[in-house]
């Protein structure tokens, strides 16, 4: 027989594009963020990454343990709940997970419609403040 032609029938791989050319983002600043884990049972990780408030999503940047960029979006919609937590408020093995030299850290969580809740520290109350009300007035902006 004669040998046959797999790479037509095979799915085409894409690359999804980089979104480095979005506009100029509203705050940029470092924040830890907790990143869950894949796995049931295994804890999440406060990463220590940047982040990037655009009008409809946060861009967060880290790299890896072997120094790989890599990065997460998190899409903004209306119906999204930005709010500070008080130490009570976080989870206990969320905070003994922080980094030594975030032990005082300043915790803020974003709900998203999906029911998803995303975790976010800083070193400073001020910090928080800036982020939980840039990303309330965005959350607005989409109500105009």
């Amino acid at each position: 027989g004669s040998p046959r032609n797999i790479s037509s029938a095979a799915p085409q791989l894409v690359a999804s594009p980089i979104i480095d050319n979005l506009a100029p983002p509203l705050k940029t600043g470092s924040v830890l963020f907790l990143f869950p884990q894949p796995s049931e049972g295994i804890h999440p990780v406060w990463l220590n990454c940047t982040a990037s408030l655009h009008p409809d999503r946060i861009l967060i940047k880290w790299l890896s343990a072997f120094g790989n960029p890599s990065r997460h979006e998190i899409r903004l919609m209306p119906s999204a709940n930005v709010h500070s937590l008080t130490w009570a408020e976080v989870d206990h093995t969320e905070r003994l997970l922080l980094p030594e030299e975030m032990d005082d850290a300043h915790v803020f969580e974003l709900v998203l419609e999906s029911g998803v809740r995303e975790k976010f520290a800083t070193a400073s109350v001020a910090d928080r403040s800036l982020w939980v009300s840039t990303i309330w007035c965005v959350n607005l902006s989409f109500s105009i």
